[in-house]
């Protein structure tokens, strides 16, 4: 592991990985843990708030330009910083259905979907934690492609298991014996 582009990069790139890296840690342990307690509601509002200063910082950082600034990337920080306000606005209405699909969703295309590119060759971390260097292949390209679209699948399959899924009301022991 070489830290060194890391400490070389602006400091927009520097804060972007500051809060992402807690913001991915921090919204695992709130998806896999018990919804509705203080904790969840406490930690949750902690993970929207990292989440919406990772993506709001990606308007400060412009190394891959397809249009003027931008790239694919500001795109997907919209959809973040959209899901949040949603989740926000859907619990408040009651609707906890509403509110797991957009954080989840936040979660999977705002960690894994522009997380993976962060590995792309020629991009930081794939400087930092694989050695690459700035010049990318064809082969690691094609690598990059494959590796991308599995995470992506999978994290879509993870989203439609838990919000088809497990968000149906199973009968316990108690109610099976009062019918």
């Amino acid at each position: 592991m070489n830290l060194q582009p890391f400490l070389d990069a602006s400091f927009a790139v520097q804060f972007h990985v500051l809060t992402v890296i807690p913001a991915a840690f921090l919204g695992a342990y709130v998806l896999l843990t018990r919804k509705g307690t203080r904790r969840h509601k406490l930690l949750g509002r902690i993970w929207m708030i990292l989440m919406v200063l990772t993506a709001v910082s990606t308007f400060f950082i412009h190394q891959i330009r397809v249009w003027g600034d931008f790239s694919p990337i500001h795109i997907l920080s919209v959809v973040v910083i959209t899901s949040c306000g949603m989740a926000i606005w859907q619990i408040r209405r009651g609707n906890v259905r509403a509110h797991k699909t957009a954080l989840i969703s936040a979660y999977i295309g705002g960690i894994f979907g522009a997380g993976i590119f962060t590995f792309w060759p020629g991009r930081m971390m794939n400087a930092i934690f694989i050695g690459g260097s700035d010049a990318a292949t064809p082969q690691s390209t094609m690598h990059a492609i494959v590796a991308a679209a599995v995470v992506v699948g999978l994290g879509y399959a993870y989203t439609m298991y838990v919000t088809r899924f497990r968000s149906v009301p199973r009968r316990n022991a108690r109610s099976i014996k009062n019918a």
